[in-house]
């Protein structure tokens, strides 16, 4: 059974829809708009970096981010589901926002040893503010990351908000 070896969590100011997981190599001012369409328009990938999708346009989000030994069993309850593979450089992945530094308690580097990893990421409530601005969250997301050796395509676990079905298009 799969162990999960660190957990952080906070209150996450988001901006643009957006905020992010990076490791060492990748500047997040250099990064492309990613698309949302594969993953539920919840978490889009390319490497270096792991861009996560709010419905607030600006705002606060509960945020926990997770590392695990493995892949780490299904949580129930979530609105919106989605796993994405992941190339990063070994080293550290940190949390990383647009127009502010994280708070203290999202500081904490995520240590990474392989080039490969696979996100669960997972979100509840994109649909309660869906543009607006939130001055108390909303929003919950949680991201579970775990190294792996192979690559699987993006997988849509469970896309029932109205924002992942309009992300995700006919």
């Amino acid at each position: 059974m799969p162990e999960r070896k660190l957990r952080i969590s906070g209150v996450a100011e988001v901006s643009h829809h957006q905020y992010f997981l990076f490791d060492a190599r990748t500047d997040i001012e250099d990064v492309r708009r990613p698309s949302w369409r594969e993953g539920a328009g919840l978490a889009a990938a390319e490497p270096g970096l792991l861009a996560l999708c709010t419905g607030i346009h600006t705002g606060s989000i509960a945020l926990a981010v997770e590392l695990w030994d493995g892949a780490p069993p299904l949580e129930p309850g979530w609105e919106d589901v989605v796993e994405v593979p992941l190339r990063v450089s070994p080293g550290e992945l940190r949390v990383g926002l647009l127009l502010a530094d994280p708070p203290v308690e999202l500081r904490t580097p995520l240590p990474i040893g392989g080039s490969r990893c696979r996100a669960r990421v997972h979100a509840t409530g994109r649909d309660v503010d869906y543009d607006g601005v939130a001055f108390e969250p909303v929003e919950e997301h949680l991201v579970q990351l775990w190294e792996t050796e192979v690559e699987d395509p993006v997988r849509v676990l469970r896309a029932t908000s109205g924002c992942a079905t309009w992300r995700l298009g006919p």
